[in-house]
């Protein structure tokens, strides 16, 4: 078996139209499973939490491709637990997925959610304090995920978190296995193994990095096959 795992571009089902209401909330649940489960939350958590440590006037924070919001809703649960104040904006393309979040915010003072691409984020250059994106970077091409990059750069003052899947074998032979066994969901099968194909090495992603002109980063792996990648500015933008 080769040793490297060649990028696949292939589209997945998440981002067609070709699915029912009931398949897409039953393939986000499987996704929260693994997020809590396989790393997806603690990955970002692990970072974010020491950033918004201390903080005291409200924070802009920005989840950008957010998808069932199950993340972000950790995120709100833990900072009002520790007392700091957050406003939280929740951005996806998919106006499907968007009711399922609304529904789900819906008692939370703060929230604001949008439908947006996430190239065209309508928000003003240095707007927002801290922007995440989790699962979002491996559906675009090399081009277009520096360009995403650049982007997230001019409207972000404090520092961007992107936490996505490592592409290679053993991560793509073990998803593949796991929701062959126990996925309940036809898009988790196809695009959760796809995912994988469409991911990045880690050289890749500090390349992006580099190519996005990103001067303070820092790339982490993290058990059993995330990486986060985190971009902190200098005070001057603050």
């Amino acid at each position: 078996m080769p040793s490297f795992l060649p990028r696949s571009f292939q589209p997945e089902l998440i981002d067609g139209e070709e699915f029912t209401n009931e398949e897409l909330v039953t393939s986000y649940h499987e996704i929260e499973w693994v997020n809590r489960f396989l790393g997806g939350t603690r990955t970002l958590t692990s970072h974010l939490f020491p950033l918004l440590s201390g903080k005291n006037p409200p924070l802009q924070l920005a989840d950008v491709g957010c998808g069932s919001a199950d993340i972000p809703l950790q995120v709100l649960q833990w900072s009002r637990k520790m007392g700091i104040p957050v406003r939280l904006i929740l951005v996806d393309r998919n106006f499907h997925i968007l009711r399922i979040v609304k529904e789900r915010f819906a008692g939370f003072a703060g929230v604001l959610v949008a439908q947006a691409d996430a190239n065209r984020l309508p928000f003003k250059p240095g707007s927002i304090h801290i922007l995440t994106a989790s699962l979002l970077l491996h559906h675009f091409p090399t081009a277009q995920a520096v360009q995403l990059l650049r982007h997230f750069q001019e409207i972000s003052r404090e520092a961007i978190l992107i936490n996505d899947l490592i592409r290679g074998w053993i991560p793509y032979l073990s998803i593949s296995l796991l929701s062959t066994l126990f996925s309940r969901s036809r898009l988790v099968r196809n695009d959760a193994p796809l995912s994988v194909r469409r991911g990045f090495s880690p050289g890749e992603v500090r390349a992006l990095a580099v190519a996005a002109g990103a001067t303070r980063w820092k790339f982490s792996r993290h058990f059993p096959y995330r990486f986060c990648l985190l971009i902190e500015f200098e005070e001057s933008r603050k």
